[in-house]
């Protein structure tokens, strides 16, 4: 019976994720949104990576990389690793015992959270991005850096150049690009180091959640005050704003007011801004196309500052650039977003933007993997595991012991012999299972993640 108990509050206290789900334990009621202080196990794990040609997963404690290396995302310590070699953990951390509990990316750089509360970056770093400043400052990072050690951390995120960590004690750290107020220091100089977000721009309180947006992040105080910073595009803040887009340079409170409701996760994309709550509902401000309620996600104009409901029975939210993926107590999965009105079941090629890091990133499209509306996907296998994902692509594991890619295929992502998109349900990620059991051995099963 103890060990039982133990190996429960182990499972309970163990999983930092990109979704820190919360307990029952509400605080008094207020006007604001109301959350609770710890953590519970969530659906499914989900990485918080936007990500465009990389691809990532943390597996048995591990991080598990391919695709596009050219920027020192591996981790090995090199800077350029051909995007046709085979996928590779990062093996800093399995030679120094080190286990890796949550995962995030930015376009082209990786944070991860250990076990004992430390946060670790590498690959592209010409912002700080990677490494705060706390490796000198190199254009990349190729072999891990410790950028945050012995404050305990609890969550992780990564914008599009940016990195966030939220402390036990309440603190928020961010670092990285800042030209347009993702640093919250006041100004929009860029980049800046790490440091601490002052206690005061959350009313003097303890933060107990945070999220990322695309070029922003949010934080929710032990009150249930809700924080956004960053381009508030669109009235993604739920402030009316006459401009499309509004610089916040330092955190200002959201125009959230939803009254005895809890958040367990909030998160946001270019121009949206989406929250899950205790009772399984998502709700969502900003471009209306981009939160699911139609109308074109490239093109559409329309947007809300007021929030609205996307779809209820939620257990799991994951934001992304331009569209959302929810996993709801039924196993269900939806997705909306990212696609043109009347498109949402078509396969179409949507331009997504370039990138100078990677020539050849946009030349292809992207598939429609998402919809104008929440729309219900067809996954293979019974039961989801594990969800990764990308700017443009998502990734699924399976209780069957296998791993799918769906969506922007660039630069062998999904196939080893070419850079195909792919649409629902997904391709198998064969050769990235195979790899996997060359270390862990041929019986293990495949979407444990931690």
């Amino acid at each position: 019976m103890k060990f039982k108990i133990l190996c429960f509050f182990v499972l309970l206290t163990g999983f930092v994720g990109s979704i820190e789900a919360q307990t029952k334990q509400h605080i008094k009621s207020t006007d604001a949104v109301l959350i609770s202080k710890q953590p519970m196990i969530p659906y499914g794990e989900v990485s918080s990576v936007n990500m465009i040609t990389t691809a990532v997963t943390i597996e048995n404690g591990d991080v598990w990389v391919w695709g596009y290396r050219g920027g020192a995302e591996q981790g090995n310590g090199k800077k350029k690793v051909n995007k046709k070699d085979k996928p590779a953990r990062v093996e800093y951390f399995a030679k120094y015992g080190i286990k890796i509990d949550h995962v995030a990316g930015g376009a082209y750089h990786i944070i991860a959270l250990d076990d004992k509360g430390d946060v670790w970056g590498w690959g592209q770093n010409w912002a700080l991005h990677a490494d705060g400043g706390v490796c000198q400052g190199r254009n990349y990072i190729d072999t891990p850096c410790r950028i945050i050690e012995g404050k305990q951390v609890i969550q992780i995120g990564a914008g599009e150049y940016t990195g966030i960590a939220l402390t036990k004690s309440g603190e928020v750290y961010v670092w990285g690009k800042n030209t347009y107020g993702e640093g919250a220091t006041g100004d929009r100089d860029s980049p800046v180091p790490l440091h601490q977000i002052p206690q005061q721009y959350f009313n003097g309180r303890k933060v107990v959640l945070i999220g990322t947006a695309y070029q922003g992040g949010y934080a929710i105080n032990d009150v249930g005050e809700v924080f956004g910073w960053g381009d508030d595009q669109e009235d993604s803040f739920g402030i009316p704003q006459s401009s499309r887009h509004v610089y916040q340079v330092r955190p200002v409170q959201l125009g959230i007011t939803t009254s005895g409701q809890r958040i367990d996760y909030i998160c946001g994309g270019e121009g949206y801004t989406e929250y899950l709550t205790d009772d399984g509902n998502v709700y969502g401000m900003g471009r209306v196309a981009a939160l699911g309620k139609g109308g074109d996600v490239l093109n559409g104009s329309a947007k809300t500052a007021q929030p609205v409901l996307i779809l209820n029975n939620v257990k799991t939210l994951y934001c992304r650039w331009r569209g959302s993926t929810a996993l709801t107590h039924d196993g269900k999965l939806y997705t909306w977003g990212n696609a043109k009105s009347g498109e949402v079941e078509d396969v179409e090629d949507v331009v997504v933007e370039g990138d100078e890091s990677d020539p050849n990133d946009g030349n292809n499209g992207e598939k429609d993997i998402l919809g104008s509306k929440p729309i219900r996907r067809n996954f293979n296998g019974d039961v989801i595991t594990k969800l990764d994902g990308g700017k443009h692509h998502l990734i699924y594991w399976t209780d069957e012991s296998k791993g799918y890619g769906v969506g922007y295929g660039h630069l062998i992502k999904f196939n080893p012999d070419n850079n195909n998109n792919e649409i629902w349900p997904g391709r198998e990620l064969i050769w990235v299972a195979d790899a996997m059991r060359e270390v862990y051995g041929s019986d293990y099963k495949i979407g444990r993640g931690k």
